[in-house]
């Protein structure tokens, strides 16, 4: 469920709710959208959300201030919030959540987006999620509502879209960012992350953990979490694919948490590219979290008119340890991102190959091994590498996509799927 909150001063505020999570923001009179709170639910309405905002009776000496509007006393520091995104150039120092470039002598990565208009829409009852789900990454389907809020650039008149799903329950709400070049020249974007989740000082005092799942060939996923007292943290890849090297799935909690017991926050990138996960603690004692596309390297020149699409996070939230986040993860993956035939089912036990012949495959061999496959009672078989070109090695025949007529004579018949 996604509520609209209007306060007696005229500010609005969001809440987005599963059965036992909350996430609340906030427009700023600035129009910069505040990060309020995400974790355990919490019952607010028009009167009480607004007790979630951060107090401020000044701002620090050297900070770069921004006022409310023209007319207003009130003074802010971007730097010193916790916010739903991040730019370059307006006082707010930590990694930024977009970085953009607009072509023409004098321009620079500056940019301020403020809120312009935002629209929620409840699947159950009015169908928009075709309309909203068009876009040409892989998207988690079938989510309870959405919010849309729209950003502008006022000076050169971009726009930013932040998109937020609602999966109630399994506690789950994604992320993601679209940026529009809706100005009058090309920009060349450098960075554009799909999720940006600020914590308040309250939470750096926790003792925080980043916990990344890691490894390499033959050893993938292996668990490395790491107290971050200063400074910046990073799980990243740079192979082009999400790669064994570091899985796009980490956790945030403090260092108490355990199996059965305590706070944890899980993000999983929906994509299997280059990819960066980075924790930063601010002077402030505040802690950023962001996630997206590795943003070490620029992501595309938009001429006028033209969009990118960030993919989409997960993100999860348990106080009942890392079980807790497992089971609201599993549930999820099972429910709204697994398609097709065996969803929801327990797949067939399956044998490969691999082990048994490794390179050398023979038809023979092949047709002895399922036979005792299936006298142990396995479903399924499949035959691993070796059937094609000249492959008797590692060194040799990838792409090369004949099967090899002496191994199998009677070579591959492909039978047509049905239903697809």
């Amino acid at each position: 469920m996604i509520k609209r909150f209007k306060s007696e001063l005229g500010e609005e505020y969001f809440a987005l709710e599963t059965l036992h999570t909350s996430y609340l923001l906030h427009v700023l009179p600035t129009g910069h959208l505040e990060h309020l709170y995400y974790g355990k639910k919490v019952n607010v309405d028009a009167d009480t959300v607004a007790c979630f905002s951060e107090r401020r009776s000044f701002v620090s000496g050297n900070s770069v201030v921004v006022k409310a509007d023209v007319n207003s006393n009130k003074e802010i520091c971007l730097d010193d919030l916790c916010l739903e995104y991040s730019t370059r150039g307006r006082g707010d120092f930590r990694e930024p959540m977009i970085e953009y470039l607009p072509e023409g002598e004098g321009a620079g990565y500056t940019s301020d987006f403020v809120f312009e208009s935002a629209e929620i829409i409840d699947f159950k009852i009015c169908d928009k999620a075709k309309n909203i789900l068009s876009q040409s990454l892989p998207l988690c389907y079938n989510a309870d509502s959405h919010l849309t809020i729209t950003l502008r650039e006022p000076t050169d008149q971009t726009t930013m879209i932040l998109h937020y799903s609602v999966y109630e329950s399994c506690d789950i709400i994604t992320k993601r960012a679209v940026f529009w070049n809706t100005g009058k020249v090309p920009v060349t974007l450098n960075r554009l992350l799909s999720n940006q989740l600020d914590f308040d000082n309250s939470y750096y005092d926790k003792n925080i953990c980043f916990t990344s799942f890691n490894g390499a060939w033959t050893r993938e996923m292996s668990k490395h979490t790491t107290l971050l007292s200063g400074g910046t943290i990073s799980n990243k890849s740079t192979t082009g694919s999400s790669s064994n090297y570091a899985n796009p799935f980490v956790m945030v909690h403090p260092e108490k948490t355990s199996e059965n017991e305590g706070e944890v926050y899980g993000f999983n990138l929906v994509y299997s590219g280059n990819h960066a996960e980075i924790l930063q603690v601010t002077p402030y004692h505040k802690l950023r979290f962001l996630s997206g596309i590795n943003p070490d390297f620029p992501l595309a020149k938009l001429k006028t008119g033209e969009k990118f699409e960030a993919p989409e996070e997960v993100l999860g939230y348990s106080a009942e340890g890392f079980n807790g986040l497992n089971i609201c993860m599993h549930s999820f993956v099972n429910k709204h991102v697994v398609r097709g035939t065996w969803k929801l089912k327990d797949r067939p036990i399956l044998l490969n190959s691999w082990e048994a012949a490794y390179f050398k495959i023979t038809e023979s061999r092949l047709v002895k091994l399922a036979k005792k496959a299936a006298e142990c009672g396995i479903e399924l078989f499949v035959m691993d590498d070796g059937w094609f070109g000249k492959r008797n090695d590692d060194k040799s025949s990838l792409g090369d996509w004949h099967v090899n007529k002496k191994k199998l004579p009677g070579g591959l018949i492909c039978y047509p799927q049905v239903g697809h």
